[in-house]
């Protein structure tokens, strides 16, 4: 015999037994409605989205998650995560699962020595990093000194 499901109790957008009974178009030869009882595909449909949404009711909610914020002085650097992969420019958002751990990124920009931070989950975060400037070496462009401390030209001074 085909399945039977309880009509849902009796609201404005659902019919009653003196109602007919709406099934999908494929399903229309198979239904019948009597003294409140659905049957045949209609039950089956009914069954189905009854089932679909008591496990919609079970499933975990989606994870929680954090908000991530990567700010730099200077602005406009690139932040990559741990394995070397580009994440963005600075200033960045991003979102992270909420107590997944922390994370390291690592923030460069060029003329600008690199710089490693250490990033939690636990909580929104702004990470501001600061950048330090990268020193030119002034020897190898003939100004300032050499390698001995003294000015260039040796003895004989400069012309």
């Amino acid at each position: 015999t085909a399945p039977t499901v309880e009509a849902p109790s009796t609201t404005a957008n659902t019919p009653t037994p003196a109602d007919p009974v709406v099934a999908p178009r494929e399903a229309v030869a198979d239904v019948t409605a009597d003294a409140g009882q659905v049957t045949g595909a209609a039950a089956l449909a009914v069954s189905d989205r009854a089932f679909a949404l008591q496990v919609a009711a079970h499933a975990p909610p989606p994870p929680e998650l954090v908000s991530i914020r990567v700010e730099s002085t200077p602005s406009g650097a690139q932040v990559f995560d741990a394995d070397g992969q580009l994440i963005g420019e600075t200033p960045l958002d991003f979102q992270r699962q909420k107590d997944s751990g922390a994370f390291e990124l690592t923030v460069k920009r060029p003329s600008f020595g690199p710089k490693t931070v250490t990033v939690g989950t636990a909580e929104n975060v702004v990470q501001h990093v600061r950048l330090a400037r990268i020193r030119k070496n002034n020897g190898a462009t003939g100004h300032g000194t050499s390698d001995d401390g003294k000015k260039p030209g040796g003895s004989f001074g400069t012309f």
